[in-house]
This record gives C-alpha cells, structure tokens and sequence, in this order.
C-alpha cells in the first residue's frame, strides 16, 4: 500500500540536532547505512502502526480539508522527521528519534529479516525505542528542538510535529490578512490538538503531545554550524 521512504546518510547529518548524534558518530560508516536502513524500515513499520493504532491519518486529513488551505511542505524542504512521514501524511510527523540501538541482537536480525509489516512487533518494541527515557516520569522533560521552552516535551512521551508553509506566497497576502488567516488556522490546530492528544493518550497510555515547527526549528542545527564556521 505505501512505498517505504528511506533516510541516507546525507540526509540524517543535515537534520537537526538528535539524542542519538553520539552514538551514531561513533560508527563505523559501512555501519551507519545498516543502521540508516533499520531506522527508515522501523519508522515505516511504525508510522502504520500509528495509524491504525490512533488514526493519525484523520487528524492529518482535517488540516489537508482545512478551508484554511493548509500547504505542505516541499519534499526538499523536509528534514528527516518529516521526510519519514511523507509516504503516509502530509503535515503530521513523529519528532521522536528512532533508537534502533535499544532492540536487542535478536530484534534487529529480525526486523532485518522482516518482510511485510507486523503488528505485534512495534507494538512490543516502540515505546522502549522512541521514548527518550520511558520508564521515567512525565515530570522530566527534554528538547526536542531549539532551546527554546515551547520545545520542552515529557521524557517519556510521544511527540507529534506539525509543520506546513507558513506564508504561502502564491496566496498574495499582505501582513494584516496573513495574521488573519494564521489566527484562523491556530483555531484548526488547538482543535486538532485537543482531541489528538486527549484520545492518543488514553489509547496508547503514554503522554502524546503535538509541536508545532517551522523552517527555523527544523534548520538551526545547521545555521549553529554555519555560524560556527
């Protein structure tokens, strides 16, 4: 039903800032392309899971069907997160990072070996993978993106990112209409973050939080980089 979208090494480097970074650079490079190829297969796996599991596809839907004329981001625009998400949605996206590093020896072998979906295998595996630190309170709390308070989500939870073009040039708004159509669409968005995250969490019995992010939050990464240089 879905192509899987996959994540190379270039890609991942030029994303922002993740909990895994040391980890990965410490591989090897032949390594890290294994490594890049489990993270996309899980993410796939895991993207339909959700889907079933929490029926992302209808919350991505409300945006899309939005009279608000939500844009999507450009593919080429995307960072990794959002990448990921593109063969199943067009403004919804896990933020979490994928530790493939927490499967076991077994796990990875298998899921290497995995040929079709399996349902019963994210559902064992997820929350130990994607969890920045799952068996911790949710009064512990971790970036994820720049420093910034906004960005501060539960460690142990699971972070939805929201991310569509904020100024559509081709809409040939001047500033008082654009601040119009964006408080508009802030309606649509704590709507859709009011039920999303009330009914996931429930479903899943972890805190589900959305974040809204835009080309600053998805690029500072490498703008601290640029700056540095």
């Amino acid at each position: 039903m879905y192509k899987m979208q996959k994540i190379n090494l270039d890609i991942y480097n030029k994303s922002s800032i993740k909990s895994n970074q040391k980890y990965f650079d410490n591989l090897e490079d032949s390594v890290k392309e294994k490594y890049l190829v489990l993270y996309s297969k899980y993410s796939n796996m895991l993207y339909k899971y959700l889907i079933n599991k929490i029926d992302l596809l209808k919350y991505d839907d409300l945006l899309k069907n939005s009279q608000e004329k939500f844009q999507k981001i450009a593919t080429d625009k995307m960072d990794m997160y959002q990448l990921l998400a593109s063969e199943f949605l067009n403004y919804l996206y896990i933020r979490n990072n994928i530790y493939i590093e927490r499967l076991t020896e077994d796990e990875k072998i298998y899921l290497q070996n995995l040929s079709e979906y399996d349902e019963s295998f994210i559902e064992k595996t997820y929350k130990r993978v994607i969890l920045e630190m799952p068996d911790e309170s949710s009064n512990m709390m971790t970036l994820f993106g720049p420093d910034d308070i906004k960005y501060f989500k539960p460690v142990n939870s699971l972070v939805i990112g929201i991310r569509y073009v904020k100024y559509d040039k081709d809409l040939n708004m001047d500033e008082e209409e654009w601040f119009k159509i964006h408080d508009r669409r802030m309606i649509v968005i704590d709507f859709l973050n009011s039920i999303l995250t009330k009914k996931a969490t429930s479903i899943l019995n972890i805190p589900v939080v959305t974040q809204i992010y835009d080309d600053y939050s998805v690029n500072y990464a490498l703008s601290i980089i640029d700056t540095d240089n």
